[in-house]
């Protein structure tokens, strides 16, 4: 799947197969009308894909075309659009959605000092599930790429520029962003920071790829989000870190997501942080729901829920550690380069990490079958979620040897 971005003028830290036509019914021929998406309505695509309209950027438009890939196209306003774009290459295009805004915000994450008061310990998160019963085998994500779809990694930090792959920046469409961030720059380190420093990264021999959407401030647009992971996918990815989040309704992303099952991807996400379940009141994607999603809670040193961390029964699969996370930051933020952070987009990377892990150790292994390993392994608590329990990497080793002998 090719991906792109051109046009006329141009996250938290907190899913199968998709319908084959979405509003073009088998006797309305297809119409520059009719292709355009509104999820501020219930859609006959999705009925349950709804959303206000409040972050729509009305001159910015994410493209599904028949081939299957994405772009994204600018206009001066929708009906210019459909006369100057859409109607020319109607036949080729399966749906056009608005592009719309995504924004870290206070309930994404928070940086806290790393020295004085009551922290927890450096390596408290790594302890409880059981990391090092993983690295005293050798199992260390050998051979196996993550991308890091978020704001900039710090491709310069001391334990991180030997464990990066190239990537890209869709903000401004060059290698390396100009200004990394801390945001993605920690979920880096818990990923896969190299060994012998401050973090340690849960799968050290694993790569990572930063591919950012969202800029030095982390504020990006969903259809560069589309862009990146399909970049990631087309690039060696097999595991995408997506610790963002509060987006619409998008059936642009859900359909994206779905097609990254296809070529043996798969996609962990960050439950978000507004201390709510989601299938009530759901935020994106982490309600997607997808066969190769697995979206994240976050625990506490005291191996329960966080109190900012939203769940469900059925939309949140597992928790992992999220509360105090110590890792890497950029040294340009005037600190040491290390830091505590909380979020659900700390949480989602000891996932990230643990699937970088097990498909190291089995690379035959399909997204649902890494997903159901860790599934089956969890450590059973009262968190509310799926599996109502936590990751355990000891027993997630354990059932991948099982599931892929």
């Amino acid at each position: 799947m090719d991906v792109k971005r051109s046009g006329t003028l141009l996250a938290l830290t907190l899913t199968t197969t998709f319908f084959a036509t979405v509003l073009v019914g088998c006797d309305q021929p297809k119409s520059a009308n009719n292709v355009v998406q509104d999820t501020s309505q219930k859609s006959s695509g999705d009925p349950n894909c709804t959303s206000t309209a409040a972050s729509a950027i009305p001159t910015s438009f994410i493209v599904e075309w028949e081939d299957g890939h994405f772009s994204v196209e600018k206009s001066e306003n929708l009906e210019l659009f459909k006369k100057k774009f859409i109607t020319p290459k109607l036949a080729d295009i399966h749906k056009v959605e608005f592009d719309r805004t995504i924004k870290l915000d206070d309930r994404n994450y928070r940086i806290e000092a790393a020295t004085g008061g009551t922290q927890p310990p450096t390596d408290w998160g790594q302890s409880l599930i059981r990391a090092s019963s993983a690295w005293t085998q050798g199992i260390k994500g050998s051979g196996v790429t993550v991308a890091i779809v978020d704001t900039p990694v710090d491709y310069t930090h001391p334990q991180l520029k030997n464990q990066m792959v190239p990537g890209w920046d869709f903000v401004d469409n060059i290698p390396v962003a100009k200004a990394p961030h801390a945001h993605a720059t920690h979920i880096a380190g818990v990923i896969g920071g190299e060994e012998g420093g401050a973090v340690l990264g849960l799968a050290p021999q694993a790569k990572m790829m930063g591919v950012s959407f969202m800029d030095s401030t982390g504020s990006g647009n969903l259809g560069d989000a589309i862009l990146a992971m399909n970049y990631a996918a087309d690039h060696g990815a097999k595991i995408i870190n997506n610790s963002w989040g509060g987006s619409a309704c998008s059936l642009s992303m859900k359909s994206a997501m779905q097609a990254l099952n296809d070529k043996g991807v798969l996609l962990l996400v960050a439950a978000g942080n507004d201390g709510v379940d989601i299938e009530f009141t759901p935020t994106y994607p982490a309600a997607f729901n997808l066969p190769n999603q697995i979206t994240v809670a976050a625990g506490n040193m005291y191996d329960t829920l966080a109190g900012f961390s939203n769940d469900s029964y059925k939309l949140v699969h597992l928790a992992a550690p999220g509360d105090g996370i110590y890792s890497s930051v950029p040294v340009s933020l005037g600190t040491s380069g290390y830091a505590y952070m909380s979020g659900t987009s700390m949480a989602t990377p000891f996932i990230s990490g643990a699937a970088a892990l097990l498909l190291g150790l089995r690379p035959s292994a399909t997204p649902a079958q890494i997903k159901q390993a860790l599934f089956n392994s969890v450590d059973t608590k009262s968190y509310r979620v799926l599996t109502q329990g936590r990751l355990n990497i000891d027993k997630a080793i354990t059932e991948i040897k099982k599931l892929v002998p």
